[in-house]
């Protein structure tokens, strides 16, 4: 599971970034009109989206923390 949550974070960061961007054009009248649930729906899912991103990201770091203190042989004062 994190193996695909550190591979997909930055996909889901974009999807959430899609998604912002399609509030701001609800919000701006720059779209026709929508359900509120339509609306409901789209804040739900970006925010769920920017945390698997997040979480994503946090994984793939300590992986790399992980991988650098094993190459150099650091303790954990590196």
């Amino acid at each position: 599971m994190k193996r695909w949550m550190s591979r997909l974070s930055y996909s889901f960061l974009i999807i959430a970034g899609v998604l912002a961007y399609e509030i701001y054009r609800i919000l701006s009248g720059r779209r026709d009109p929508i359900p509120g649930w339509y609306f409901t729906l789209y804040i739900v899912a970006a925010v769920a989206c920017l945390i698997l991103g997040l979480i994503g990201l946090r994984i793939r770091n300590e992986e790399i923390r992980r991988f650098d203190r094993a190459d150099s042989g650091g303790g954990p004062d590196r």
